[in-house]
């Protein structure tokens, strides 16, 4: 095991044959594993209070997705209609079926602009709004990733975003496989499915300060100050709660303090740990590619 006060550096992530699954554990025994897992909720939740295209595109798990799938798209491929529904059907998340609503819905946002072409292959291409926007969601990741490793400042300070955006394209296509391996387990379906679910998420795991992760009590919050927060109604709030306590996730008591499952807790630990797992290696693997500590330049990965 790695320890906390000798770090391994971002090249162990990037290491030939670097065996994932040891790299989750690692993470997940750290020490400073809750502080790093609440920076993460906690600077999502940030970004989805002071962003307004952020704030609508976190709304719930299905936008969030297909905007960061998009984004490999655009990167690679190409972005097009049939491409985003093939990803889409190859995921656990959303069906195929929704892919042109979330063309339009990232239209709206100013986010994604169709190009000139036949309506049946039309292209699309993502804007410099809505990379100025991801470039803060990317740095966000990397800042909670730093709290394991202080070498994430090699690519949060590089003189140029290169490096930047292959991160964001490495950690999509490990979230992308994460996601057709399973359906979103229940305790975070429950929440993330839901309009504002994810920011009510959130806001309860970034509570608190020292401690475990996920907090085995979260809180105390106003349903009335979630639903003015997060633009919905409070009978809305009321119902995910509803539905976490009838999946027995996570209750609401009369203090607003918020109990979550045992299991529930488990699963969650285990997917922020699988999250930042894939930060750094994706991290890592950006580096090594970009040269930034002695790596090999233009790897072909």
């Amino acid at each position: 095991m790695l320890a906390d006060s000798a770090p391994a550096g971002l090249a162990w992530w990037a290491g030939p044959g670097q065996d994932f699954m040891a790299g989750l554990g690692e993470v997940a025994e750290r020490p400073a594993f809750p502080d790093a897992a609440r920076l993460l909720c906690a600077n999502m939740l940030a970004l989805a209070v002071t962003n307004s295209g952020l704030r609508a595109v976190f709304k719930d798990a299905g936008r969030y997705v297909a905007a960061m799938w998009a984004f490999h798209l655009d990167e690679t491929e190409g972005l097009t209609l049939a491409r985003l529904k093939e990803v889409c059907g190859r995921s656990a998340l959303l069906s195929p079926g929704r892919a042109r609503a979330l063309l339009q819905f990232l239209q709206h946002l100013g986010y994604a602009e169709r190009l000139p072409g036949p309506p049946r292959a039309a292209a699309w291409r993502l804007t410099d709004a809505f990379r100025r926007d991801w470039a803060l969601q990317l740095r966000a990741s990397l800042e909670a990733g730093r709290v394991l490793e202080p070498e994430m400042g090699l690519i949060l300070d590089a003189k140029d975003e290169a490096a930047l955006w292959t991160y964001g394209r490495l950690h999509a296509e490990g979230l992308f496989q994460a996601a057709t391996d399973a359906p979103l387990p229940p305790p975070l379906a429950a929440f993330m499915h839901a309009h504002a679910g994810n920011q009510i998420l959130w806001t309860l795991l970034a509570s608190g300060e020292g401690g475990a992760f996920p907090p085995a009590l979260a809180g105390p919050i106003s349903v009335s100050a979630l639903a003015r927060r997060f633009s919905v109604s409070r009978i809305h709030v009321h119902r995910i709660f509803e539905r976490t306590a009838r999946e027995d996730v996570a209750h609401l008591q009369r203090d607003g303090q918020v109990r979550f499952n045992d299991a529930a807790r488990e699963v969650l630990r285990w997917i922020y740990a699988v999250q930042l797992a894939q930060i750094l290696t994706a991290a890592g693997r950006a580096t090594r590619i970009h040269g930034l500590k002695g790596g090999v330049k233009n790897v072909q990965l």
